[in-house]
């Protein structure tokens, strides 16, 4: 029986961070960098090898005891297990894929509070998936996230700010929010930020640093909540 709380830790989200590196095309070092598969990946491992490997019908039926529990923990208000069932829908066969309800169980998730949740939501805007592509409603996502201390959602949120359009970046919001993800040592925000840095006039560096602290302050007090 899964109880609430066992189904994801939210403070080792591996799967946003492969999910992210995916997308930059980085995949071939994941297996390096990764090493440690989070809970979610296991769970989802687990109900796919559930199918995959039991034989005849008490495989399909454990694969559906387990997204029906899921599903129910989900209903109940269980913010982890919303994410998890989110993320079984989209991957799809047990239950069958259901992107639009997936999405619908990711806005539950981030509503309750999940930044993996909220990332999620502003991967699909940022990119056009399943979503229509929005780059600020990926940034409001984004946001939520970044403020919750999550390092992916820092960096995604300071690359929308630093566009590969020459004199559309803003290196003030780009330096501050890729400062704090290079802080947790996220891969790539270190770069970022210098070239945020070097985009900064001299009249914005003490505003960009001041920004900096402006949101880490912010983010102390979210953790108190």
């Amino acid at each position: 029986m899964l109880l609430p709380g066992e189904i994801l830790d939210t403070y080792h989200i591996n799967t946003m961070l492969i999910k992210d590196r995916l997308i930059r095309g980085e995949g071939s070092r994941i297996s390096r960098t990764f090493p440690v598969i989070s809970r979610v990946v296991r769970i989802v491992l687990l109900f796919f090898g559930l199918i995959c490997l039991w034989p005849g019908d008490f495989s399909f039926a454990t694969a559906d005891d387990y997204a029906r529990e899921i599903r129910e923990l989900a209903q109940a208000g269980d913010a982890e297990a919303q994410f998890a069932l989110a993320q079984l829908l989209d991957l799809g066969q047990r239950p069958e894929r259901d992107r639009a309800e997936a999405v619908t169980w990711l806005r539950r998730a981030a509503d309750h509070g999940l930044a993996a949740a909220s990332y999620t939501l502003g991967l699909k805007y940022e990119f056009g998936a399943t979503l229509p592509k929005d780059l600020k409603e990926a940034a409001a996502w984004y946001r939520r996230a970044a403020l919750q201390d999550l390092p992916m959602a820092q960096y995604r949120l300071g690359l929308l700010h630093l566009p590969e359009e020459e004199g559309t970046a803003e290196p003030v919001p780009a330096f501050a929010w890729l400062s704090l993800a290079a802080e947790h040592g996220y891969p790539g925000a270190a770069e970022a930020r210098d070239r945020a840095a070097a985009l900064l006039t001299r009249e914005e560096r003490n505003p960009a640093k001041g920004l900096r602290e402006k949101l880490r302050q912010q983010i102390r007090q979210q953790r108190k909540k």
